[in-house]
């Protein structure tokens, strides 16, 4: 199974996504993509490889944490997720899982989730003209 781990880097360290990786790997996971992780080729943009990835995960896992959904790229995820029915689950900082529905869950409901965002997900695409140069490969910035 091919996971995307969504993540606010506000609240998550490099050594913390690589045990949030061993762990979903030790799960099921054939393959996890956690961006920060992944070695991007300086030929394709960043972004289009984080779109990618997530319209070909089986699974999306979002680390929660306080400043998840005030991160537009989180916000935005999340929405692709639901919309295209992708499985999810949040790894919750108590290192447990959560799945849609559970008394655990730490956010609406998928169907409230995709009732709620759907209209603003189906107009509007990655906020990449919004995206902090920061988030690109360096080979990349300042390219139009």
């Amino acid at each position: 199974m091919q996971y995307f781990v969504s993540y606010s880097r506000r609240d998550n360290s490099q050594d913390g996504l690589r045990r949030v990786r061993e762990l979903l790997i030790a799960r099921e996971a054939t393959s996890v993509y956690v961006d920060d992780l992944e070695l991007h080729d300086p030929a394709v943009d960043r972004v289009e490889s984080v779109v990618k990835a997530l319209h070909q995960a089986d699974v999306f896992c979002a680390l929660y944490s306080s400043s998840y959904l005030r991160s537009e790229w989180t916000r935005w995820e999340f929405d692709v997720a639901v919309a295209s029915r992708t499985q999810m689950i949040a790894l919750l900082p108590d290192g447990t899982f959560a799945r849609p529905g559970s008394s655990e869950w730490p956010w609406l409901t998928v169907d409230e989730a995709q009732d709620h965002r759907r209209k603003l997900l189906l107009a509007q695409g990655p906020p990449t003209a919004r995206v902090p140069d920061v988030w690109r490969a360096p080979e990349v910035v300042g390219r139009s």
